[in-house]
């Protein structure tokens, strides 16, 4: 069984781009009053990209997918920042 993005490329486009704008966009604006805002879009798209999948033949292996792709990019917004080296601590 293939999963439904590669039975449909463009559903791939239609789901998986605009996570991936979302998720620029909320590290982009993670210090701004807009953070929040663009956060429960985000959460509104990701609950409306799991049920169109559903919708278009998807299974769990599709969700799965979708899920995890999110998650690391997620993962990957709000990773620490480096440590300065040098210097001692006062």
């Amino acid at each position: 069984m293939d999963l439904v993005f590669i039975e449909k490329p463009i559903l791939a486009l239609l789901v998986l781009v605009p996570a991936i704008v979302l998720h620029v966009a909320a590290y982009i604006l993670r210090n701004h009053k807009f953070g929040t805002i663009v956060e429960i879009i985000n959460v509104a798209f990701h609950s409306a990209a799991i049920f169109v999948l559903w919708l278009m033949g998807g299974g769990f292996e599709d969700v799965l997918v979708f899920v995890l792709f999110s998650s690391i990019l997620a993962l990957l917004r709000h990773r620490p920042a480096p440590e300065k080296k040098g210097g001692e601590d006062k």
